[in-house]
């Protein structure tokens, strides 16, 4: 599970889930994607 902490909100969000039997860790890719989400969602 993928967590971010908006402190000024004091609000953590779940983002992504995905089972680490299939995945290690995120790829670049994934990882650019949740970025853009949180600079876009979460102003």
């Amino acid at each position: 599970m993928i967590y971010y902490w908006d402190r000024k909100q004091e609000t953590i969000y779940m983002l992504f889930v995905y089972p680490k039997y299939k995945q290690e860790d995120l790829t670049p890719a994934q990882l650019r994607v949740l970025s853009r989400l949180i600079r876009e969602e979460l102003k």
